[in-house]
């Protein structure tokens, strides 16, 4: 599978997709993807900034990718789904940045994994002043863990008072 392939591992598409094309894979270390805010944003009304949860979004979307390319593409009726996000948000992210997500494996599993990413933003004209693997400054980091589920699974009626048996 090619880099540009890899985008038809992600079940969202436009406007809530926040990964343009992933850049670089390297196996059991790092996925980079790449997004670019400016076209969607008539969606959300022009606020001043790219929404904080649409960032995490795209770092979730991104993990999707890289548990998917570690383990296996979904099966039919399986849904990635986010267990949890322990979120960092160094700065605001103005609408015509280009983002770079950057992945990494904190623990890998059959059809779960924790994660580490982080999301640079470098404006658009910005010129790279260090070196050509600038992603620009850092915007937020996270650690996320992601789930594989089966969507039959999720349709389950729960009966009341039934999820407090399971906790107790």
């Amino acid at each position: 599978m090619n880099l540009k392939d890899l985008m038809s591992l992600l079940p969202q598409q436009a406007p809530f997709r926040f990964v343009d094309e992933v850049t670089c894979y390297r196996q059991g270390q790092l996925l980079e993807a790449t997004f670019t805010a400016a076209p969607i944003r008539d969606n959300f009304g022009h606020p001043p900034f790219f929404p904080e949860t649409c960032l995490m979004e795209g770092l979730a979307q991104a993990t999707v990718i890289f548990t998917q390319l570690e383990t296996e593409p979904l099966r039919e009726g399986e849904l990635p789904l986010l267990g949890s996000i322990e979120t960092r948000i160094a700065r605001t992210v103005l609408w015509n940045e280009q983002l770079t997500y950057q992945i990494r494996p904190i623990r890998m599993m059959k059809r779960r994994a924790i994660l580490e990413g982080a999301v640079y933003g470098r404006r658009s004209g910005q010129t790279v002043q260090s070196v050509p693997e600038d992603r620009g400054s850092l915007a937020a980091t996270a650690v996320v863990g992601v789930v594989i589920a089966s969507s039959s699974l999720l349709q389950q009626e729960v009966r009341p008072g039934e999820a407090r048996e399971h906790r107790e």
